[in-house]
């Protein structure tokens, strides 16, 4: 192996792709790549993590077209199924916002959460962020295109952190690991810590 070569995970194409920019990779390596290069047990675990599961995709008359396509593609790489028939087992994906009403008696999850799995290869509790990962009546808008947003996000963990990670990559921000001058946004769930006093600091809005 080339020591030179940073060997980092698929959702940092991804992301950089959500965020219309060239991320970090520094919390995308591949910590072990044993077995002839294979990527570690975790991300192999992924492909499968909706095996036996099946989503219906229900869009808005705004969808994006591009979006509804890349989500179908996941749920059917990482082992799921995308049915048109809504049936008692069928997830039914809804878009925040989207003018649908709710058929049938099946979970019902957003898109946010789909990317949210995707991006961590693991199946996520709904319950754990019912704002974000089950459908809203209120829509979530892509922030202005010609305005650079770099976020970082402090304190939250588990499913908390992913949620709102993955919310920042759904507006096009930029989400940074780190706290730097060149970050414009601090999310935190309090107004403390080192972070928040550093954000203060340098006149980042929190």
């Amino acid at each position: 192996d080339n020591p030179a070569i940073l060997w980092v995970r698929e959702e940092w194409l991804w992301s950089s792709l959500q965020a219309n920019s060239i991320l970090d990779c520094a919390s995308f390596l591949v910590a072990d790549r044993g077995g002839g290069g294979k990527l570690n047990s975790a991300r192999q675990a992924g492909g499968t993590m909706w095996s036996g599961k099946s989503f219906a995709l229900e869009w808005g008359a705004t969808g994006d077209v591009s979006r509804r396509e890349f989500l179908t593609d996941e749920i059917i790489r990482h082992g799921g199924s995308v049915v048109s028939d809504l049936r008692p087992t069928t997830t039914l994906v809804l878009e925040h916002g989207a003018d649908i009403r709710r058929p049938g008696r099946g979970p019902c999850v957003s898109t946010l959460w789909v990317e949210a799995c995707v991006s961590k290869s693991t199946v996520l509790d709904p319950g754990d962020v019912p704002l974000l990962f089950r459908p809203q009546h209120w829509r979530i808008q892509a922030l202005p295109s010609d305005t650079a947003f770099v976020v970082c996000i402090s304190t939250y963990e588990g499913s908390e952190r992913v949620a709102y990670e993955a919310l920042v990559q759904r507006l096009g921000a930029t989400l940074s690991p780190n706290l730097t001058r060149t970050t414009t946004h601090l999310v935190c769930p309090k107004p403390e810590g080192d972070k928040f006093k550093t954000a203060a600091r340098f006149g980042i809005k929190t």
